[in-house]
C-alpha cells in the first residue's frame, strides 16, 4: 500500500502515459515478466508496452470530465474489451461492462461497485427515467453468471482525496434477501 500511495503522490501531475509507464517500471512489473521465460513473458512485456501506448494515444471527452484521467480509460477500455479477451490462455479473468457482456454466459461473474453514485450512477439517480435503465442493466449483469455471481460495494469510497461513506445501496436493496452471502471484509 506505501508504494501505490507514493506512486499516486508522485505522479499525481504527470500526463496518464506518464504515470503508466512509471508505475509499470517502479512496482517491478515489468522486472517480473522480462525474467519470466518463454513466450508467455514476452507477451506480457508486449501488452504493457501497448498499454503505455494507448495510454498516451487516450484523450477525453466530454463525458469523461468528471473522471481522473486513470478511470476515464479504464471506463473506454472497458467499453472496448469484449468477447474475444480471453483467447490464448483460457483460464482468465476478462474484464468488460455489462454492455459487452450483452449475450454472453461465464461460469463467475463479479458485479463491483454496486453502490449509489457509482452503480446505479450520480446521472442515473440525478435523472429521474434512467434509475429503470440502470435496473435492466443489473439484470443483464446478473443473469450472465452461469453458476456464482458475486456483486460487492464498498461502505466507505475513497473520492478526490476524501474518505466518503457511501450511502444505501439502492439495487442492491430491491433483491430478495433469501439470496444473500453477505461477507464483511475488514477497511484497510
Amino acid at each position: 500500500m506505501e508504494l501505490i500511495d507514493a506512486l499516486a503522490q508522485e505522479t499525481a501531475d504527470m500526463p496518464l502515459h506518464v504515470q503508466t509507464d512509471r508505475v509499470i517500471k517502479d512496482s517491478g512489473l515489468r522486472t517480473m515478466y522480462e525474467q519470466e521465460k518463454g513466450e508467455k513473458g514476452q507477451t506480457r512485456i508486449e501488452n504493457l508496452e501497448e498499454l503505455v501506448t494507448a495510454t498516451r494515444q487516450f484523450s477525453y471527452n466530454e463525458e469523461d470530465e468528471d473522471l481522473m484521467p486513470l478511470q476515464a480509460f479504464l471506463s473506454h477500455a472497458a467499453l472496448e474489451a469484449g468477447e474475444g479477451q480471453a483467447d490464448t490462455w483460457q483460464d482468465a479473468v476478462q474484464l468488460m461492462t455489462m454492455h459487452s457482456a450483452k449475450g454472453l454466459e461465464f461460469p463467475q461473474v463479479f458485479i463491483v461497485g454496486m453502490e449509489e453514485g457509482m452503480f446505479p450512477s450520480q446521472m442515473s439517480l440525478d435523472e429521474g427515467g434512467r434509475l429503470e435503465e440502470e435496473r435492466r442493466l443489473a439484470y443483464v449483469g446478473v443473469t450472465r453468471a452461469m453458476q456464482k455471481l458475486t456483486l460487492t460495494y464498498a461502505e466507505t469510497r475513497r473520492l478526490y482525496g476524501k474518505e466518503v461513506t457511501i450511502a444505501r445501496r439502492a439495487l442492491l436493496a430491491s433483491c430478495r434477501k433469501s439470496v444473500w452471502k453477505r461477507c464483511a471484509c475488514a477497511p484497510r
